[in-house]
């Protein structure tokens, strides 16, 4: 998974005079503990069980109950679309630009991390991670969404 950090740090290269850095090296010249805390709320959330579905964050009762009608009562559509998040507005204050390939990397990295996490935190239920937007050169369109496995289409 760490195996093209080169290309995806493209601040690496440039560093000790043209010689480049090692990615181990290079976060733990940057890397603070208050951030690490921050970035953890990204990569291993705390998710809730609300009403038999999984959420990234406890729900506010109305909102889920408008969900809850608008989708017809479809539990799994309610939780992929209140769960769905869009891989560039977890860093909307960034100032580097980045590619294609450091999104999708991210996404995997989301997908991987929050499976190993319901998988600990829900080990009977059927919880899915997916991750959209590999095969589009619009960034914003990399999305990751948690859901229930009920056998139902999103």
């Amino acid at each position: 998974m760490h195996e093209n950090l080169d290309k995806l740090i493209p601040e690496l290269p440039l560093w000790n005079n043209g010689a480049g850095i090692d990615p181990e090296s290079w976060v733990n010249s940057f890397a603070r503990c208050d951030h690490a805390a921050g970035y953890a709320l990204l990569f291993w959330p705390d998710f809730v069980l609300y009403d038999d579905c999984v959420f990234l964050s406890q729900p506010d009762p109305q909102h889920y109950a408008d969900w809850l009608s608008s989708c017809h009562g479809d539990k799994t559509r309610v939780e992929g679309l209140m769960n769905h998040q869009h891989i560039l507005d977890m860093f909307c204050n960034s100032e580097m630009k980045p590619t294609k390939e450091l999104v999708a990397h991210i996404g995997r990295l989301l997908k991987d991390m929050w499976s190993c996490k319901l998988k600990r935190d829900f080990p009977d239920r059927p919880i899915r991670v997916e991750c959209y937007g590999d095969d589009s050169d619009d960034l914003i369109d990399y999305q990751i969404t948690v859901f229930h496995d009920r056998g139902e289409a999103l």
